[in-house]
C-alpha cells in the first residue's frame, strides 16, 4: 500500500508578513517549510517503502544448502524436507520481544515491518527449542543440519564443568544416535587440557554394548582411552577410563548434501625442537570442523600417528587449554608435543615437546 498524502497548507496562498508585528519567523521562511514537506509527501508517493514480509526478508543460504533465498522459503522448505509444520502454525514467545506475534510467520513479519533487514540480524529466543542459535540465519541452518539436509558436526553432549573431562556417570545426548553416520568423542584431562578425539561408527554402537573411545595418549600411560555402554539411544554410561583421563564432548557428524573434505595446513614435516616455537598454517584453523595432527617421535624408526582436535572446543590465544598429542612409542623412542592456537587460529604456538616431528597437520571441513 502506497503513501497518502496528509498535510495541507495552513494558508493555500502563502504566509504573510504582519508590518506592526516584530518576529524572527518571516513569510518566506514559513513557505519553504510548507513547500519542505510537500516535497518529502511527492517523494514518498513516488517511491512507497516497502513494510516487507518473511518473503522479503533476505537468507544467506550457502551454509545450509537450501535452495531459499529468503526467509519465508527457508522455513517453509525446512517445515516440508522434516515433516513439520509451517511458519504460521509454529508457535513464537513473545515474552522477551514485546512483538505482537504469536507465530513465527508473523513474528518476522513485525520484524521486517518494524526495520528489521536479514535473517541474520534478526534475534530468535531458543528457550523452547533448545538450539543454540540466537538469530533466525543460524537457526535455519541448524534446523537443516539436524534434519540431514546439509552435513555437518552436531554437539549432541557437553560437561557441563567443561573444559575438564568427567571419569563416572551418564552423558546424556540431545538427539538420538542413531540420526548420525559416527560419533566423536572429545576428551579432557582434569586440569581442562584437551586430549584429543576418538571416533566410533554408529554401525558399532549397539544398546547394552560396552564400547572403548580410545583417544589421547598422555605421557606414561600408552594406550588411554574411555569405556562407556549404550544405556540407550540418548545415553551413555561411563563403566572406565585412563588415569587423569574424562569425556568432554560428544559430536554427531550426518553426511547430508554435502561432503568431508581435508585441507593440509602445512607444506612439510617440522622437527618440534624449541617451546614458543611457532607453526605457521597456510590458513586459519578457525575454518574447519576438526583438525587432525600427524607426528612422528624424532628418536626413533619413522611411524606415524595422528590425533584428532573438534575445533568448537579450543580457546584461541590462550594457554588455558593446552592441545596435547599422542604419546609414540616405537623402537624405543618416545615422541609428543603440546600446542595452543594464537587468536587468530593461523599459527600454533608449541607449549612442550619431546622428540616430535610434526608430519602433517589437516583440516578437516565437514
Amino acid at each position: 500500500m502506497g503513501y497518502e498524502k496528509i498535510f495541507e497548507k495552513p494558508y493555500p496562498s502563502g504566509w504573510k508578513d504582519l508590518p506592526n508585528r516584530t518576529t524572527p519567523v518571516i513569510a518566506e521562511i514559513m513557505d519553504d517549510y510548507d513547500e519542505a514537506i510537500e516535497h518529502i509527501e511527492d517523494y514518498l508517493v513516488e517511491n512507497p517503502i516497502d513494510t516487507g514480509t518473511a518473503a522479503d526478508t533476505s537468507y544467506d543460504n550457502t551454509q545450509s544448502g537450501l535452495e531459499s533465498d529468503n526467509v519465508q522459503g527457508a522455513i517453509d522448505e525446512l517445515a516440508a524436507g522434516a515433516g513439520g509444520s509451517t511458519a504460521t502454525t509454529t508457535t513464537y514467545d513473545n515474552t522477551e520481544s514485546g512483538l505482537q506475534a504469536e507465530n513465527v510467520q508473523d513474528a518476522i513479519d513485525e520484524i521486517v515491518a518494524n526495520g528489521g533487514t536479514t535473517a541474520e540480524t534478526t534475534s530468535y529466543d531458543n528457550t523452547e527449542s533448545g538450539l543454540e542459535a540466537t538469530n533466525c540465519q543460524d537457526a535455519i541452518d541448524e534446523l537443516a543440519l539436524k534434519s540431514g539436509l546439509i552435513s555437518g558436526l552436531v554437539k549432541l553432549w557437553e560437561n557441563p564443568d567443561s573444559p575438564a573431562g568427567i571419569t563416572t556417570g551418564t552423558m546424556e545426548l540431545s538427539d538420538d544416535y542413531t540420526n548420525y553416520d559416527f560419533l566423536i568423542f572429545s576428551s579432557a584431562r582434569s586440569n581442562g587440557s584437551l586430549q584429543g578425539n576418538g571416533i566410533i561408527s554408529i554401525e558399532d554402537l549397539d544398546i547394552s554394548k560396552t564400547l572403548t573411545a580410545k583417544m589421547i595418549t598422555v605421557p606414561g600411560a600408552v594406550g588411554s582411552y574411555g569405556a562407556f555402554t549404550v544405556t540407550d539411544s540418548t545415553h551413555f554410561a561411563i563403566t572406565s577410563v585412563s588415569t587423569d583421563y574424562g569425556f568432554r564432548a560428544i559430536y554427531g557428524y550426518k553426511g547430508g548434501g554435502g561432503s568431508r573434505t581435508e585441507t593440509e595446513l602445512i607444506s612439510a614435516p617440522i622437527d618440534l625442537t624449541t617451546i614458543g616455537m611457532t607453526i605457521a598454517l597456510s590458513d586459519s584453523i578457525k575454518n574447519y570442523d576438526e583438525l587432525i595432527l600427524k607426528c612422528s617421535p624424532s628418536n626413533a624408526t619413522a611411524y606415524n600417528l595422528e590425533t584428532r582436535f573438534a575445533l568448537s572446543d579450543f580457546v584461541y590465544g590462550s594457554t588455558s587449554n593446552i592441545y596435547l598429542t599422542n604419546e609414540y612409542h616405537y623402537n624405543n623412542g618416545t615422541g609428543w608435543f603440546g600446542f595452543h592456537p594464537d587468536i587468530t587460529g593461523d599459527n600454533l604456538i608449541v607449549d612442550t615437546a619431546n622428540y616430535c616431528i610434526l608430519q602433517n597437520v589437516i583440516g578437516v571441513k565437514y
